[in-house]
């Protein structure tokens, strides 16, 4: 088979192919490696290309390995590999210095036991925190390969611009509100957001924090359900230092039962000005008729809403982005040997930081209360309702023009040097992406994004199967049915490795 072709597969084919002697890791690499060459060009996708570390790595995988020599792209956002490159979420300061990690993260562990080949780092939105990008000489916001007039959303952004291009059949990512289900929704692909605790975030983080990293669940974005499910068990698992408790293991999927499935196209968010696009009603209502027709019993719910900017605030809203941002800026510091200016990051990043250092010890507590509060909410909704699985749009609008997230001449994201974050956390431009995913990221339960539904434009548009904690199963076994009953693997976007 040829590069083109190897580039259409997917992880378990090419993992499958190499075990049967038809093809070796070193020529899984090499077409990956011909792809991102051709056309990342045209989409930023790639943040830091690592093609002789891949090539080594092809040489010497075992092909018992279950996807030896698969080409992977790894997020920069906290995974880490000792002697491998990171640049702390995109930071082209570090890059261009050459730095790597000395530390291996779990996650990092697992992928390379696996067999997987990492080709490079993926370009991510900013820290995970900034969405738009208000200095193209410190930031590049990758392009969407159904129509590169278009974005991918974030902030796993290049990894899903990666997969649905073709350039690997598998992406790293993490999710802290959305940042994998949301760009699968804007790609076309595949994104699963597993039970808090089922994949481990240590050894450099715990899984307790309800203001910092415990939102954040590490896993892949693929274009089909099968590659997500293989991968799961591999990740999955406690590991030394973790402070939850064990999780009962992963149940056998396949038994055939038939849900009991809500549906709701009303976001989470209780915001009075938000709206929720035709064409993403459209794809859960659609869903939510082929699961009836699958067997499934389907039935309208009203689902619990949290509203951010309630009057109950005490002591202030703060949130767990600028703590964790001021948190890593400082380790940045340590790293390159002086404090850091604006003019390193550009001015939303640094005074979204500045903005994490002046909360109080008070708000941040409040912040968890809140959250806590919310979970509570949710896990007794669960019960009441009776439950097994949540249908919603992924998210509430359509995928936005590369004009919302670019700088004059180039686009219409402005930024005021006055008031940097006027823009970066006006509610109008976040909730739409994040008001159906970010209750997920709270309360730690499962929810996958599948793409099920297409805009009047052709670009994809996602739903959310949400489930009760530790029932991953559940939402795998639809997602096969859903994938099975209307195929989306063979969609093909503008730029692909196949044909160019």
């Amino acid at each position: 088979m040829d590069g083109a072709g190897l580039t259409r597969l997917d992880a378990t084919a090419q993992a499958d192919l190499v075990r049967a002697g038809q093809v070796t890791p070193t020529e899984l690499v090499e077409a990956s490696i011909e792809a991102v060459e051709r056309l990342d060009p045209r989409l930023g996708a790639v943040f830091t290309p690592t093609f002789d570390h891949a090539r080594d790595h092809a040489a010497a995988v075992s092909a018992r390995a279950p996807f030896p020599g698969v080409p992977i792209l790894v997020k920069d956002i906290l995974l880490e590999l000792a002697g491998y490159p990171y640049g702390h979420g995109g930071l082209r300061l570090l890059r261009d210095r050459g730095h790597v990690s000395d530390r291996t993260t779990y996650v990092a562990a697992g992928l390379r036991a696996a067999g997987f080949a990492f080709l490079g780092r993926s370009t991510s939105a900013l820290q995970g925190v900034e969405l738009g990008v208000p200095d193209l000489a410190l930031h590049t916001m990758p392009r969407n390969p159904w129509n590169t007039d278009f974005s991918t959303g974030g902030s796993s952004s290049g990894s899903a611009a990666a997969v649905a291009a073709g350039l690997v059949p598998m992406a790293h990512g993490n999710d802290g509100g959305g940042s994998l289900r949301m760009p699968a929704a804007l790609c076309g692909l595949v994104a699963l957001k597993p039970t808090r605790g089922r994949v481990s975030p240590g050894p450099l983080v715990g899984a307790v924090n309800s203001t910092a990293q415990s939102w954040i669940e590490d896993f892949v974005l693929t274009r089909t359900v099968r590659d997500t499910a293989a991968v799961l068990p591999l990740l999955g698992g406690r590991r030394p230092g973790d402070p939850l408790p064990p999780l009962p293991p992963l149940r056998p999927g396949g038994d055939g039962a038939r849900l009991r499935i809500g549906i709701t196209t009303t976001p989470f968010a209780d915001v009075p000005e938000l709206t929720v696009d035709a064409a993403c009603v459209r794809a859960a209502t659609d869903t939510a008729t082929l699961l009836s027709e699958l067997g499934h019993t389907v039935i309208p719910v009203d689902q619990p809403r949290y509203d951010l900017l309630a009057d109950e605030w005490r002591y202030g809203l703060s949130g767990p982005a600028p703590i964790m941002l001021a948190r890593d800026l400082d380790g940045v510091a340590d790293i390159i040997g002086r404090p850091l200016t604006p003019d390193d990051v550009g001015p939303v990043l640094w005074t979204t930081a500045e903005q994490g250092r002046s909360f109080s010890a008070l708000q941040a507590l409040e912040f968890a209360e809140f959250v806590h509060r919310t979970c509570v909410t949710f896990d007794r909704w669960w019960e009441e309702q009776d439950l097994d699985l949540l249908l919603t749009p992924t998210v509430a609008r359509r995928t936005p023009p590369m004009t919302d997230y670019l700088p004059p001449p180039h686009g219409d994201y402005a930024v005021s040097l006055d008031d940097p974050l006027s823009v970066a956390y006006a509610l109008a431009a976040l909730m739409p992406l994040i008001c159906f995913t970010a209750l997920y990221n709270w309360t730690g339960q499962p929810a996958v994004s599948l793409p099920l539904g297409v805009d009047d434009d052709g670009l994809p548009v996602g739903i959310q199967l949400g489930a009760r904690r530790l029932r991953e199963d559940h939402l795998l076994d639809v997602a096969s049915e859903l994938e099975t009953a209307r195929p989306w693997a063979g969609r093909t976007p503008a730029v692909h490795a196949a044909t160019g």
